[in-house]
């Protein structure tokens, strides 16, 4: 199940960047719909161009050098253990220039071709759930009104505590 949530992951992240379902900048057009997203997300083009990118991300990915994030993640660990009065598990001993691909050892040379394999079902599947979301909204709609209609006029709203901060 990770390897998979991992594969959307990236084939979001692909996807992102990829010009098939890109939007012009200076287009005034609406943001695309959940259908027409669908329909990008089961194109073979787009499916092929999302596998490669994510084989291509995956293999960086191995290369990337994680020995010192390890080793900062190494003792944090050792001082929360100490805090809390105990002693950290043991661990293995880590290169500083190690890789993902070391610490995986031979399964880190399988990962990128097992997870661009999954890439399409994945994507299938994400268009299976964004179509479903195309069609729960006039339900969800629907909802609303009633909801609007049904519920007093005078009910008060609760608020959260802090603002949530703005993504722009």
């Amino acid at each position: 199940m990770r390897m998979i949530r991992t594969a959307l992951t990236l084939a979001a992240c692909a996807l992102s960047t990829t010009p098939v379902i890109a939007q012009d900048a200076d287009a005034d057009s609406e943001a695309q719909t959940a259908g027409e997203f669908a329909d990008a997300l089961r194109d073979p083009q787009t499916q092929a161009t999302v596998t490669a990118a994510v084989a291509i991300l995956g293999e960086v990915m191995l290369d990337l050098p994680i020995g010192p994030l390890v080793s900062a993640m190494d003792e944090a660990v050792d001082r929360a253990a100490e805090q809390a009065g105990t002693s950290a598990p043991p661990r293995p001993e880590l290169a500083p220039d190690a890789s993902l691909r070391d610490m995986l050892g031979p399964q880190g040379d399988r990962l990128t071709v097992e997870l661009a394999q999954r890439v399409p079902q994945a994507m299938d599947a994400a268009a299976g759930m964004a179509g479903a979301a195309r069609q729960a909204v006039p339900v969800l709609q629907d909802l609303a009104e009633r909801l609007k209609r049904a519920l007093p006029a005078g009910l008060p709203v609760m608020r959260l505590p802090l603002p949530l901060p703005r993504r722009d």
